[in-house]
């Protein structure tokens, strides 16, 4: 029993350590410098105006990334769905509103930067798109953005990182539902 957990607990403590470590490219969209609401604890808004929590969808080939994301994710307060490939992201915006959508960059098949250029020109296009990529290079992360992708993540993950992102999303609900 116990000496079979270990070697999972062993990675998750790498993984956990890998995180708090690495160092994260973010780029803000003016859209976003724009919208100066003081900052929101932490509440449930939806895109609805309900009591539901913001929703996210993961999409990444690596189930390492998807199940450190996901933790991330729900423990600042997403709900949150995964899927493994591009292809499975354009039938799940058809079908949900997603406020978030963190896209890995290099798939196969359709990989990230191709699924957001089709996201972002459907009704369901998220309020923002995220590209996630341990290729921090400016010219990966303009890919990203040419795309319609709103922010870009180096891998691995801060947890810190995602927190913004929950905080700028709260900020853009409440601009959106109260300023305009």
């Amino acid at each position: 029993g116990d000496e079979a957990a270990k070697p999972t607990d062993s990675l998750m403590d790498n993984l956990k350590n890998s995180i708090l470590l690495s160092e994260n490219v973010r780029i803000s969209t003016d859209r976003m410098k724009e919208i100066s609401v003081a900052p929101s604890p932490r509440v449930s808004c939806s895109i609805l105006g309900s009591s539901k929590p913001m929703s996210a969808l993961v999409v990444d080939d690596n189930p390492v990334n998807v199940k450190v994301l996901t933790h991330h994710l729900k423990s600042i307060g997403f709900l949150v769905e995964s899927v493994n490939t591009g292809e499975e992201a354009l039938e799940k915006v058809k079908e949900n509103l997603y406020h978030v959508i963190f896209l890995d960059v290099y798939m196969p098949g359709i990989g990230g930067i191709e699924t957001a250029r089709r996201v972002s020109t459907s009704k369901n296009a998220p309020r923002m798109m995220i590209g996630c990529s341990a290729d921090t290079r400016v010219s990966v992360i303009a890919e990203c953005k040419g795309a319609g992708m709103t922010e870009f993540l180096g891998k691995p993950f801060k947890k810190e990182s995602l927190k913004e992102i929950y905080d700028t999303l709260l900020k853009m609900i409440h601009y959106e539902e109260n300023c305009k």
